[in-house]
């Protein structure tokens, strides 16, 4: 209930703010304290698209990686899971080492297992109901 709570908190504020210049820096600071709320909360669409306007804004943001995974583990709980391996396997590619490249590749084995296992599951009953 708090994590919704931020979010609306969140929205409310930017909508009072508008889109003055002035507030840039309280406003990319919203988003991100709107979209943490989002994705605790598991309002998972929103959150995936607040991330790629957060993105789209700045291409350098310091938490990109940790909002790539976010995005990513966002489009996998909303059953798209070929969005969310292509984000992994970028994410687990990227040149910096660290906690968010390790977690990709671990999210990225997860989901390219279960998609085997959903396959081979597939397969036998075709097979057997022939």
């Amino acid at each position: 209930r708090q994590t919704a709570d931020a979010a609306k908190a969140a929205e409310l504020a930017m909508l009072k703010f508008g889109t003055e210049t002035e507030f840039s820096e309280q406003l990319a600071r919203l988003k991100v304290v709107q979209v943490e709320a989002l994705y605790d909360s598991a309002a998972y669409g929103k959150a995936a698209e607040l991330i790629e306007e957060i993105l789209a804004a700045s291409p350098d943001h310091a938490r990109r990686a940790e909002f790539e995974f976010m995005r990513g583990k966002s489009l996998a709980q909303l059953g798209r899971e070929n969005e969310a391996i292509e984000t992994f396997k970028k994410l687990a590619k990227a040149g910096s080492d660290g906690v968010w490249k390790k977690s990709a590749q671990e999210e990225l084995d997860q989901l390219q297992w279960e998609n085997k296992t959903l396959n081979q599951i597939r397969d036998k009953d075709r097979r057997s109901s022939q």
